[in-house]
């Protein structure tokens, strides 16, 4: 049994979470001098793979998903191959499978197993972005968001997404589909999904106010994404205006009246 396009053993058998159209070979040889009778060849596929189709008419894959072939007969130095491909879901973790094929028939059995590493493709893309490119100090009803895709081919297991954002701002909620944001305290935005797969896109929006003391200029902002398998960071920036405007009104007497005919006389205290 090998994995791979032969059946020379290989030190490092190598598949990546998402990959398909994979094949591994198993050949069953009848070693003695007399015929081997009924011989049938089973392979139960391990968890974290997945047998698509068999190329020998004598086998198939079963209802369950595992390989199974029958012969009547096997003769003296005879021989048998099966090609099977197959694929690994993009949810399988990263870590070795062991698969194992066994062979029997009425006189005798055998089996052979092969170690296949899986590794995993994650490659996380954070956009942040502020919706209105500036906002005024004192005024609300602001947004902006947190765009996380997965790039690579396998799937993005507990992925968070932080942002402390700048006290020049005031946040006043975040939410988005498929995450979870209870962990947002204050200013301290936190949120979580169990997975992200491949070629998926899951977005935060995040509303805020700013506060009447902060001061014109530009607020920076940068969000991180992280999973058990990578993590990237996205930034943007808000500017910041303020809206004073500063009156005076002056009169002479007691009251901010205007009158049209203001009097005093030389001597009055």
């Amino acid at each position: 049994k090998e994995f791979g396009t032969t059946l020379t053993p290989a030190d490092d058998d190598t598949a990546t979470a998402g990959d398909s159209g994979l094949t591994f070979l198993i050949q069953v040889s009848n070693d003695g001098a007399s015929d081997a009778d009924a011989v049938t060849i089973t392979d139960a596929a391990p968890a974290g793979l997945v047998f698509d189709s068999v190329d020998h008419p004598n086998c198939s894959i079963t209802p369950g998903g595992d390989l199974s072939c029958s012969f009547a007969h096997l003769g003296a130095g005879d021989s048998v191959t099966v090609e099977v491909t197959y694929h690994v879901p993009a949810t399988t973790d990263s870590g070795t499978v062991t698969n194992t094929a066994q062979a029997d028939s009425d006189e005798d059995s055998a089996q052979d197993a092969d170690d296949l590493a899986i590794a995993e493709d994650v490659q996380l893309q954070v956009t942040k972005t502020f919706t209105e490119d500036t906002a005024t100090a004192g005024t609300g009803g602001y947004s902006f968001t947190i765009e996380v895709t997965n790039t690579g081919a396998s799937d993005a297991d507990d992925l968070t997404v932080t942002d402390t954002v700048d006290p020049a701002l005031n946040v006043t909620g975040a939410s988005g589909a498929g995450w979870d944001c209870s962990a947002t305290a204050g200013n301290d935005v936190s949120c979580s999904t169990a997975h992200l797969g491949p070629g998926e896109t899951k977005t935060i929006t995040v509303t805020y106010s700013v506060p009447a003391t902060t001061d014109a200029g530009t607020v920076n902002n940068s969000a991180t994404a992280t999973s058990d398998e990578d993590t990237d960071t996205g930034s943007d920036s808000v500017e910041v205006a303020e809206d004073v405007q500063l009156t005076v009104d002056k009169e002479f007497g007691a009251t901010l009246t205007p009158a049209d005919d203001d009097t005093a006389t030389a001597g009055d205290s």
